[in-house]
Order: C-alpha cells, then structure tokens, then sequence
C-alpha cells in the first residue's frame, strides 16, 4: 500500500490546529497536552496498522486519510460573538397611570 513520510512535527501541528479550532470537542488532559495528544494519535495510527517508524518520523499509509476528522460543527474560534442590544425602556400606556 502507498504510504506517505510525515514528520512528528507536521502531526503535532495538525493536532494543535485541531485543538485550537474545536476546544470543545478535547478533553483537558489533552488540551493541556499536547505531546500526549500526539502519542496518543501516532499509537492508534501504529495498532491499526496505519503508521509505522521511519527517519522522517511516521509513515502513515494513504487508507489513513479515510480517518480525516469531520467535525460537526463550525471551529468555535471562527464563531462570532453574540450581540447584545441593550434593553431600551419603552413607553406604555400604562406608564403615567400611577402618576398624580
């Protein structure tokens, strides 16, 4: 099967990107991190037979990009903050009944 050399660098990058477009979806331990974050996805990536060692770092096979992350939703980092209009009292007919 094809495969393609990728540095350990090049995956931490990746995993970086991810964390810091979805924050949300990571759990701290990994948030807080990183390198562990990258063990963890380099080890998964080997028991499935989709990595291996090499001098560049990691040869990852070419079936490994039907694994690509689809994330359900828009990086939270891209979202917009909420716009709040403050509240403008309003004049009501009720207002100048009280008054003598």
């Amino acid at each position: 099967p094809a495969r393609h050399a990728v540095a350990t660098e090049r995956i931490r990058e990746v995993c970086a990107q991810l964390v810091e477009d979805y924050p949300a979806a990571w759990s701290k331990q990994f948030t807080d991190d990183l390198d562990r974050l990258v063990a963890e996805v380099t080890e998964l990536l080997r028991r499935m037979g989709l990595a291996t060692r090499c001098e560049e770092g990691w040869s990852i096979s070419a079936a490994a990009h039907r694994w690509l992350p689809e994330p359900d939703g828009d990086p939270e980092r891209e979202q917009p903050e909420p716009v709040v209009v403050p509240e403008v009292p309003s004049w009501s007919l009720f207002d100048e009944e009280n008054v003598s």
